[in-house]
């Protein structure tokens, strides 16, 4: 409750954060920002990416702790398995989904250094 009453401030820092990560990327083809809905207030910047694993230890040793997103619930073992092919495209965005460093105690500088870093190794 205590951040309650900074809550304004956050929303405009995340999706400040946002914006930078996306002009910092504009042109990388392998990363690709999911829309937003109207009133959506990211608490993650997620990116869809290409070569997820490559990617992100490329980050760890540049010391960029990018995360990845959380296991599919259907893939969990105490949740069935869907029938068929119903849980095939979950599986595959969520192979490819990952999360930027975002928060307060990152400067648009330090979101830039990242951007720099992943077009560093998606240009090989």
């Amino acid at each position: 409750l205590a951040q309650y009453g900074r809550i304004e401030e956050k929303i405009e820092t995340r999706m400040r954060q946002r914006e930078i990560y996306q002009r910092g990327l504009q042109g990388v083809d392998e990363v690709k920002f999911p829309p937003l809905f109207e009133g959506e207030n990211p608490h993650y910047i997620d990116v869809l990416v290409e070569n997820r694993e490559e990617l992100c230890n490329h980050l760890k040793k540049k010391d960029i702790h990018a995360r990845k997103c959380w296991t599919p619930l259907h893939m969990e073992g105490t949740f069935a398995p869907p029938k068929g092919n119903a849980g095939r495209v979950t599986e595959e965005l969520a192979s490819k989904l990952l999360w930027l460093p975002n928060g307060d105690n990152l400067s648009d500088e330090d979101i830039q250094a990242v951007s720099r870093e992943i077009k560093v190794y998606y240009a090989g």
